[in-house]
């Protein structure tokens, strides 16, 4: 890299875990983090025409550009920073009011000027970010780079409960389901043969179990024991939610932190008002990274009927990627 700093990833589907994972690492003092930067509009790269999701995405290249994708994320966003924010060892003009300036700079084109001026680092710290659902922004790094990155994978029955409970709320899209057919076509071509007469005919359940089978399929074949790429089962970090944040740090080349361990504790003491306070002021609590983590592992269980649980499984329990689940996280089948 043509910068002293390091890039780390976290990734994974939707509603797997991943803003808690995210939360964790974030809580390191040594650790500047990027919320989904590549989800999100109206950021540049180094060249003022070239979009950042180019630069995770790169349509003629079959190589990354690690130097100007660090240079890229390392100033501060309100677009890809969230709540809650952390004390950083690293310098900054401001290293206090984030959470206040936050949620008025996100409506404000001059107040995000004003964010990024206060609280960019100075200096090259080390940045991490995390993005869900971009698999091939997740095979290019894994198979063109040598970024840690860390797969977060969750039971599919969780995942497809709180997608639909999103849906239901109008807080999660449904475009991948309309897309589901022509996806599988592209990238999971054995599924599209077994199943596309029949998708037109399946439930919002059935559609989004195949799409986290497809996903979750694609981004596992090209791991191949990658030292760089560590895969973690939400349920586990459900379990032993300190042990797996230790093995995370690792991956990251990091060590556990008492400023880590402070909020670990912390957001497994449940998703109330009074746990959560102001650090999650303007955050949905369906986005919460506060919460039981017994509940959440399991809530899955009395929400889906038993016919949207069958279907789920029936559409996903021959996959290599959950019959992992199955022998590392205990998933049920």
């Amino acid at each position: 890299m043509a910068v002293d700093g390091q890039l780390g990833a976290i990734f994974g589907n939707g509603r797997s875990g991943t803003t808690w994972l995210g939360a964790i690492v974030s809580s390191h003092p040594d650790v500047a983090y990027r919320f989904e930067p590549f989800k999100r509009g109206g950021m540049h790269g180094p060249d003022p025409d070239q979009s950042i999701r180019e630069l995770l995405e790169p349509a003629h290249s079959s190589e990354l550009d690690v130097a100007g994708l660090y240079q890229a994320l390392l100033p501060s966003h309100p677009e890809w920073e969230k709540p809650p924010f952390f004390r950083k060892r690293y310098k900054t003009v401001s290293p206090a009011g984030r959470a206040l300036l936050w949620p008025f700079a996100r409506r404000s084109r001059p107040l995000r000027h004003l964010f990024r001026k206060l609280h960019s680092p100075r200096g090259f710290p080390y940045i991490i970010f995390k993005e869900v659902a971009l698999e091939r922004a997740y095979c290019s790094i894994v198979e063109t780079t040598r970024i840690p990155v860390v797969y977060l994978v969750r039971h599919p029955c969780a995942v497809v409960d709180s997608l639909l409970r999103g849906q239901r709320h109008g807080l999660m899209g449904e475009g991948r389901q309309q897309i589901l057919k022509q996806y599988l076509k592209d990238h999971a071509y054995a599924l599209w043969e077994r199943y596309a007469e029949t998708i037109d005919d399946m439930g919002a359940h059935e559609k989004e179990a195949l799409l986290w089978r497809a996903n979750v399929e694609r981004c596992m074949s090209v791991q191949d024991h990658r030292e760089s790429v560590q895969t973690i089962f939400y349920e586990n970090l459900c379990r032993e939610p300190l042990a797996v944040s230790e093995a995370v740090l690792q991956n990251f080349g990091l060590g556990m932190d008492d400023q880590v361990r402070s909020f670990v504790s912390r957001s497994v003491a449940g998703n109330s008002k009074s746990n959560r306070g102001m650090v999650e002021f303007g955050i949905n609590k369906y986005f919460s990274v506060y919460r039981d983590p017994a509940q959440a592992m399991s809530a899955w269980k009395n929400s889906l009927t038993s016919t949207e649980k069958d279907e789920t499984l029936a559409l996903v329990s021959d996959s290599p990627a959950f019959r992992q689940g199955v022998a590392q996280a205990h998933w049920e089948e």
